[in-house]
């Protein structure tokens, strides 16, 4: 299955790089290589018109057919013509929106041969609506993907359109989700090289009733999976891998055992691995999802990768350890008059001493000493109410004893 992938390269990205890794023998500017004369061999690409130079030999396609190689290639008039290379429609390039999670229902970029031979850039709608369709769906039809299998036998949709609909689909690479218990875990697969990713597909066009707009919309073929993907789900898109079998596909013969033959599982080698799972939902775009989880910016994995990779940063615990001073001891307080400092606000502030009660003198000012005598007991000497002898008892004094 193949339900969601990502392209996230802009339009004149797209355009080059689709060039340069898939139809290079479509690029009229490519400059033509140099004429031997004393071998007698001449440039097979050049453009210039010298006398005596050959013309462009067909393309061999991966099974051994011959396809004749598309105009402004080879004997095009015009120095410099762009007619040859594969390039944007217009109204597309202008629409076209880079994305990191291209899902369903949405318009991504799709490349076929239209009225002339060469390749051309479009975007449509991912969903294949089949063109005798007069209204439009009341809800998503199950024909984002096409099985191999339903398309190798010819009949219903597929079989109508097989023939002669047959397009690209371009992406870095695309998302299936492993089922672990309750939990899916998004995986995003791409070439090791970086290349872009060319899947196999079939689009269809469609005029509603009462409707003048055209609308273009594409499924990809998936076939079994390969033995390394096996772990991941049972059915991978079709990849097609060469200029030469990219040719063969878009190309206008009519279905055939050389044009299945290009549908199979992928035999090379591909990088898999887990992405975060924010991808799951269809609104979220970032450049993140096509990086592994271990190299997402933030990720704890990756700090203690980047902390073992550089011998001059320290642990986390023993930079803690040195940074944070020792405890302190503090002595009580006496009650005696001493200076404190307080650290938070540097201020001195001086305790003072306790001050003791001034001695009565109503006695001597009344001249009754025996009053007096009798309060000064009742008053300062309250702490001696109670004394014990030399075993701890507790003795009562004479507190309450007549004077003398």
């Amino acid at each position: 299955m193949c339900g969601r992938f990502a392209l996230g390269l802009d339009a004149d990205d797209v355009a080059a790089s689709l060039g340069a890794q898939y139809f290079p023998h479509h690029n009229s500017e490519e400059p033509s290589d140099v004429e031997d004369e004393e071998e007698g061999h001449h440039s097979p690409r050049g453009r210039d018109g010298s006398e005596g130079e050959e013309e462009e030999p067909p393309v061999a396609s991966r099974s051994g057919s011959r396809v004749a190689p598309s105009a402004g290639s080879a004997g095009a008039s015009g120095s410099g013509s762009t007619s040859g290379r594969v390039h944007w429609d217009k109204s597309s390039k202008e629409s076209y929106r880079s994305r990191y999670n291209v899902a369903p229902q949405s318009r991504s970029v799709v490349v076929r041969r239209s009225k002339t031979p060469e390749p051309t850039i479009e975007l449509m709608k991912w969903g294949l609506i089949p063109s005798w369709t007069k209204r439009p769906p009341t809800k998503p039809l199950n024909t984002i993907n096409c099985r191999s299998d339903r398309l190798f036998e010819g009949g219903g949709m597929w079989g109508s359109v097989r023939g002669r609909n047959r397009c690209v689909i371009v992406a870095q690479g695309f998302f299936e989700w492993l089922n672990k218990g309750k939990d899916k875990i998004p995986h995003f697969t791409k070439l090791p090289d970086g290349k872009l990713m060319i899947l196999a597909g079939l689009f269809d066009s469609v005029k509603y009733q009462d409707s003048e707009e055209q609308l273009n919309t594409f499924t990809i073929i998936t076939t079994d999976v390969n033995k390394q993907l096996s772990f991941l789900h049972d059915r991978m898109p079709a990849i097609l891998t060469s200029p030469n079998e990219i040719s063969l596909w878009l190309s206008d013969q009519p279905w055939n055992p050389e044009v299945q033959a290009l549908i199979r599982p992928f035999e090379g080698k591909l990088e898999c691995y887990k992405v975060p799972n924010e991808v799951g939902k269809v609104q979220n775009d970032s450049p993140d999802f096509i990086k592994p989880v271990a190299e997402r910016k933030g990720n704890i994995q990756a700090m203690f990768a980047a902390q073992a990779s550089s011998p001059s940063k320290r642990t986390i615990g023993s930079k803690l350890k040195k940074e944070i001073p020792p405890p302190q001891t503090t002595k009580p307080l006496s009650s005696s008059s001493i200076k404190k400092r307080d650290r938070s606000s540097s201020i001195e502030f001086v305790v003072p001493p306790e001050k003791k009660a001034p001695a009565d003198t109503t006695a001597g000012e009344t001249g009754d000493t025996k009053v007096g005598k009798k309060k000064k007991r009742l008053n300062y000497e309250k702490k001696d109410s109670v004394k014990t002898d030399k075993k701890g008892n507790g003795l009562v004094t004479s507190f309450f004893q007549k004077d003398e």
